[in-house]
């Protein structure tokens, strides 16, 4: 036979190898909601947490897991309430709000987690070093260009970063943004106890401070903003200072509810609202035009940095995700090892994992010594191989 025949008698083989793979080999459902979704379904198996005290570092929450977590801050209570958060979120039931409140609101964390964002920090700086020595165009870049070539140091970093978490989001905030006084949002803690959502929500929309915000009845936040203006952290209607109302209306509008006063009316929106807004019966005339009770105006509280609380909560909430992360895939290894037999064959699944996790993904003939979660943040899973 030619060389053209074998060629073609190779093809054949082949062809029919992978049809009969197809046909035998089974077939594995994997769902990817999230970084916290799970490639099993043992939804009836509950992890028993055996808390160890560890003294001044703090209580080992799952000392038996791969990569054990230790907390620090919480009373035991609150630890007990961290723990339940954690182990609902297992089957994708967000509690990530209430574990970022509990972690503002005490200042606490995760020894583990604290351990891995300095290393990674210092990692993270020493890059970012290199790269502008390196770089040819960044003495003579303007501000604006140099903070779009941090951007892309930044990509470039983390696509190479060793042991790079899997939320790069939450990394990022970690590493860049940690407070420089994480005390600065507790009086305003104090003030949300037991309203982690609302609080979150406050939080989110402290930009939004002083203008004023139409929220029709059937509005999905409208219960929100009628908590805070209970709170006295928010303006409704008529206590809305008249010349924040006037800067909501149209000038056509303006002009319309003082058409009886006025001689000549007003080419310039400023000019109007500063004419109005000094008036005695200002409300009464905006009434014709507008509904007061759907405007709400945000405040900032008192005697606080927004900037600062803003940064605080996205911080407890970038360090609620990497520990949310870590613990949620521990717990997959864990329920994965009680409901299997331990014998055959076993696969590391990754998705989307660092450069250093890709070494792990693979078929092992047992089970491998070294089980995932491999470091902070790591979304790598123990599955059967078949």
């Amino acid at each position: 036979m030619g060389f053209m025949d074998w060629v073609g008698i190779i093809i054949a083989i082949w062809i029919i190898f992978k049809i009969y793979k197809a046909f035998t080999k089974p077939k594995i459902d994997i769902q990817i909601k999230s970084s916290l979704s799970s490639s099993n379904n043992y939804d009836d198996w509950e992890y028993e947490n055996n808390i160890i005290d560890d003294g001044e570092r703090g209580k080992i929450i799952n000392p038996d897991a791969p990569l054990p977590m230790t907390i620090y801050g919480l009373p035991d209570d609150k630890l007990d309430k961290l723990v339940d958060y954690l182990n609902i979120m297992a089957h994708d039931r967000d509690r990530l709000a209430g574990i970022t409140y509990l972690l503002a609101q005490y200042n606490a964390g995760c020894r583990e987690v604290d351990e891995y964002i300095k290393k990674q920090r210092a990692y993270y700086r020493r890059q970012i070093n290199r790269l502008i020595k390196e770089s040819d165009e960044w003495d003579s870049a303007s501000e604006l260009d140099r903070n779009e070539m941090l951007m892309e140091f930044r990509e470039d970093i983390l696509k190479n970063m060793p042991n790079r978490a899997n939320d790069e989001d939450a990394l990022i905030i970690a590493i860049e943004n940690e407070p420089s006084n994480i005390t600065e949002d507790d009086e305003l803690l104090k003030l949300f106890e037991g309203k982690s959502l609302l609080y979150q929500f406050y939080v989110a929309n402290l930009g939004y401070v002083g203008k004023v915000i139409k929220v029709s009845a059937d509005d999905y936040y409208r219960r929100q903003y009628e908590e805070l203006h209970k709170m006295g952290l928010a303006n409704r209607g008529k206590e809305i200072p008249a010349k924040d109302l006037l800067q909501k209306l149209r000038l056509k509008d303006i002009n319309e509810i003082l058409s009886d006063i006025l001689d000549k009316k007003f080419r310039r929106k400023a000019d109007a609202v500063k004419f109005a807004a000094i008036m005695d019966d200002i409300y009464e005339r905006m009434s014709k035009v507008t509904s007061f009770r759907n405007l709400y105006q945000i405040l900032a509280p008192e005697n606080i940095n927004i900037d600062e609380i803003k940064k605080c909560f996205e911080y407890a909430n970038a360090m609620a995700r990497l520990i949310a992360d870590t613990y949620v895939h521990n717990y997959y290894t864990m329920r994965t090892l009680s409901t299997e037999d331990r014998t055959g064959k076993w696969e590391i699944w990754t998705h989307d994992c660092c450069i250093t996790c890709q070494n792990m993904k693979k078929t092992y003939k047992k089970l491998p010594k070294k089980l995932p979660p491999f470091h902070i943040g790591c979304n790598c899973e123990l599955t059967r191989a078949w």
